[in-house]
């Protein structure tokens, strides 16, 4: 089966423009592009006070009422900083809106700097917490898409309601995706992907990625379920140009920009000529990934998807 391929849309890049924006029109133009050139999937990232962006899930919601059928997505998603019953509300709510064409990626967070640590400190939440409430917060979305009474209790949460959205299959399926690093090699992580509907990777070589694969599927055996149908999802920061060093400039003071330093080097990438990152992505897919995000690093986003469309997304196998 071909690959499925998606793009980030940038609802960070936008608010990091010389030129403040009056509105968010780019993202709109961007989700219609893509869907015309019949491109898989749109993705948003997330952060509140960190990385400040546009709000994901608002984001997702309208992209929904402007496009029929690609599917949308999270790179990733923090659920740990939110209400699980709100969450799950405003979840089943977008997937309703958009036809059951959500895609929920996840992942616990970070506190690799000062904003980081700042932004689970401002919304009280000990950042020390943000694994386990991941795992209960994803318990209780279960609950919501499958029992008609929720009833949890946890460390963090202890919920007694009714279902939101009972017996509406567009609202209440979704497929889950858990970060895993096979670089990191996080026993968590593999379990929480295994017992959900598959993987999200960033930055892990393809190496790396194929020993992520591997761990899940490991451990979906251990839990007996190995029937389960995953996907693996890998996500790529690149810069189309045939001049190498305008690409890895531009890439460079994106990065920058955008996380405050370059903290992942040559796992980013690669910048530069479409043959190149072409040869990387197919490494990407001989590893495992059954769907590749794509990211553009640069400041000029429409230019960039239209050189990927014409020059990259027909020659990924």
């Amino acid at each position: 089966m071909k690959t499925k391929i998606g793009i980030l849309l940038p609802t960070r890049e936008i608010i990091l423009k010389d030129k403040p924006p009056g509105d968010a029109h780019e993202i709109l133009e961007i989700s219609r592009y893509a869907e015309n050139q019949n491109l898989d999937s749109l993705w948003v990232g997330d952060s509140i006070l960190a990385k400040p962006r546009l709000d994901p899930l608002i984001t997702l919601a309208a992209v929904a009422t402007i496009t029929e059928n690609i599917r949308l997505g999270t790179s990733i998603y923090i659920p740990s900083l939110r209400d699980p019953v709100i969450l799950a509300h405003t979840i089943m709510s977008i997937n309703l809106i958009a036809g059951g064409r959500l895609m929920l990626g996840v992942g616990a967070g970070g506190t690799f700097n000062q904003s980081q640590i700042d932004e689970w400190e401002i919304l009280n939440i000990d950042p020390t917490t943000r694994g386990s409430r991941l795992d209960e917060i994803l318990n209780i979305l279960r609950l919501f898409s499958t029992q008609e009474r929720i009833e949890f209790k946890g460390q963090h949460f202890e919920i007694k309601a009714n279902s939101l959205f009972h017996n509406i299959n567009a609202a209440q399926t979704y497929p889950i995706l858990c970060v895993c690093h096979g670089r990191n090699n996080i026993q968590n992580q593999f379990i929480r992907a295994a017992k959900h509907q598959g993987l999200i990777s960033i930055s892990d070589y393809p190496n790396e990625l194929q020993y992520a694969i591997r761990r899940l599927e490991d451990y979906s055996r251990e839990l007996s379920m190995p029937n389960q149908k995953y996907q693996a999802v890998f996500y790529m920061t690149i810069n189309i140009n045939d001049n190498k060093s305008i690409a890895v400039n531009e890439a460079d003071s994106f990065i920058n920009k955008y996380y405050g330093i370059n903290i992942w080097q040559d796992r980013w990438g690669p910048f530069g000529e479409a043959s190149k990152i072409i040869d990387r992505a197919n490494e990407y897919v001989e590893a495992g990934a059954t769907t590749l995000i794509f990211r553009f690093a640069s400041f000029n986003q429409m230019e960039q998807i239209e050189r990927f469309c014409n020059q990259i997304q027909n020659k990924i196998k």
